[in-house]
C-alpha cells in the first residue's frame, strides 16, 4: 500500500564514527534483517554517525561555520564541545565566549580542548559558568571570569590578555574552582576571591606581560587557595594587592619580574630572586626550604618591619644587592655572601633554630644575632669562613 511508516532509529554506542552502511528492511511479519521472506524489502543507506560539539575544522576557523562541525551543527550552550588535536584548522572567536550560558555571542555547555588542540578567543572575554578542561592551548585575548559553580582542570596552557590593547585580568569568583594539576596559566593579574578555590598541585602560573607591565596585581581573598609554582616574568612589575589571606605556594617562586609584597604575607617552599623583591612594613616572606637565594641583577629590599624567614640557606650570589634599611631575617641554616654583596645599613640577622650554622663572607651584619639551640654542646653554634 501507500502508508508512510516513520520510526526512530537509536545509534548504538559501540558503533564507530564516521561513514558506514544502515540496512532497513521491511516484512510482513517477523524476520531478520539479513533473512528470508516472501513478503520484504530491504535497502542498503550509506550513513554517516558524529558527535555533535566536535570540531573538525575542515573549512577555516570559523567558529559559525557549520562545515566545521562534525554534525553539520554550530553548538549552543547546551552541547558539549570538544576540540581535538589533528584538525587542519582551529576556532579563532572574534567575540566573547560563555560557557554553560547562551548569554555571549559563542556558547557551548562545556569545553574541553584536548593535548594538540587550540582555542583563540581574539580581543574578547571568555564567560566560565560551567566546566572548562584545557590539555591543549587555550588563548584569551581579553579578560577571564570564572563564575560561581564554575571549574577549570588545567594540564596544557592558557594564556590571558595576549590582544594588544587589552589587560588580561582572571577573576576567580566565589564558587568556581581551579585545578591546575601541570601546563602553564600566563595572566597580568589574578583575583582570587573569598570562598573561590585554587588547588596548584603541578605546573606554573606565570605573571606576565603582553601590554601592561605597570598593573600586574596580584590579589588573594581566599584562605584555602595555593599556587605550586609561580613566576613573576622579567618585564612584569607585580604587587601583593588588598590581600586578606596570605599567598601560598607549595613548591618555587622564581622572581624574574618585580615583586612588591608590601604589608602582606607570602609563604613559599624555594625562592629564587633575579630582580628585585620589596617588603614593606608588616611585609613577611616565609621560606620552607631554602631561599631566598638572590641571584645577579636581583634585590632584596627591606624596611623597618618587615620579616624574612628562612627554614634553610640564604644566598647573595655574585652581582647581587641588598636595599635593606630594618626589618628582620631570620636563618636557620647557613648564609652565604659571595663578594661581600650584604652590607645593610639597618636591620637584624637572626640565627635561630637547632642547626649549626655556617657564614660564607667576606660580609657585613649591621645588626647579628645567634639565638641557636645547639643539639650537641660540643658543636659550635655558628662558624664563619672568609
Amino acid at each position: 500500500n501507500t502508508a508512510t511508516v516513520t520510526s526512530t532509529i537509536t545509534v548504538p554506542t559501540s558503533a564507530l564514527f564516521g561513514y558506514t552502511t544502515m540496512r532497513g528492511r521491511m516484512v510482513y511479519g517477523t524476520g531478520a534483517p539479513c533473512g528470508t521472506s516472501s513478503y520484504s524489502e530491504a535497502e542498503d543507506y550509506t550513513i554517516k554517525v558524529t558527535t555533535p560539539g566536535l570540531w573538525t575544522g575542515e573549512v577555516n576557523a570559523d567558529w559559525a561555520n557549520t562545515s566545521n562541525w562534525d554534525d553539520g551543527i554550530v553548538p549552543t550552550s547546551t552541547i558539549d564541545v570538544t576540540i581535538p588535536a589533528g584538525c587542519p584548522n582551529y576556532p579563532i572567536l572574534t567575540g566573547s565566549l560563555g560557557i554553560n550560558t547562551a548569554t555571549y555571542t559563542f556558547d557551548c555547555k562545556s569545553l574541553l580542548i584536548q593535548s594538540g588542540g587550540s582555542l583563540a578567543v581574539n580581543g574578547n572575554p571568555l564567560y566560565n559558568l560551567g566546566v572548562l578542561t584545557v590539555a591543549g592551548n587555550l588563548d584569551i585575548g581579553d579578560d577571564f571570569f570564572l563564575n560561581s559553580g564554575s571549574t577549570v582542570n588545567l594540564s596544557g596552557t592558557i594564556s590571558i590578555g595576549n590582544t594588544t590593547g587589552w589587560h588580561g585580568q582572571a577573576y576567580h569568583n566565589a564558587g568556581s574552582i581551579f585545578n591546575q594539576t601541570g601546563g602553564h596559566y600566563y595572566v597580568e593579574s589574578i583575583g582570587l576571591v573569598n570562598g573561590s578555590q585554587f588547588n596548584g598541585t603541578g605546573g606554573i602560573t606565570h605573571i606576565y606581560v603582553h601590554d601592561f607591565a605597570s598593573n600586574n596585581n596580584i590579589e588573594i581573598d581566599d584562605p584555602d587557595s595555593y599556587f605550586y609554582r609561580l613566576n613573576i616574568e622579567s618585564t612584569a612589575n607585580a604587587a601583593l594587592y588588598n590581600c586578606s589571606y596570605d599567598l601560598d605556594v607549595t613548591y618555587s617562586t622564581y622572581l624574574y619580574g618585580a615583586l612588591n609584597v608590601g604589608t602582606f604575607v607570602m609563604n613559599s617552599t624555594y625562592m629564587d630572586v633575579y630582580n628585585t623583591m620589596t617588603l614593606g612594613s608588616g611585609g613577611t616572606v616565609n621560606v620552607t626550604s631554602n631561599g631566598p637565594y638572590i641571584h645577579s641583577g636581583g634585590t632584596l629590599s627591606m624596611v623597618t618591619g618587615a620579616l624574612v624567614n628562612s627554614a634553610g640557606n640564604i644566598q647573595f650570589q655574585s652581582g647581587s644587592a641588598e636595599n635593606i634599611t630594618g626589618g628582620e631575617i631570620y636563618i636557620e641554616e647557613n648564609f652565604y655572601d659571595f663578594g661581600n654583596y650584604f652590607s645593610p645599613t639597618g636591620g637584624s640577622v637572626i640565627f635561630d633554630g637547632s642547626s649549626t650554622t655556617t657564614v660564607f663572607g667576606p660580609t657585613i651584619f649591621y645588626d647579628l644575632i645567634v639565638n641557636k639551640t645547639a643539639k650537641d654542646n660540643s658543636v659550635n653554634p655558628i662558624s664563619i669562613i672568609e
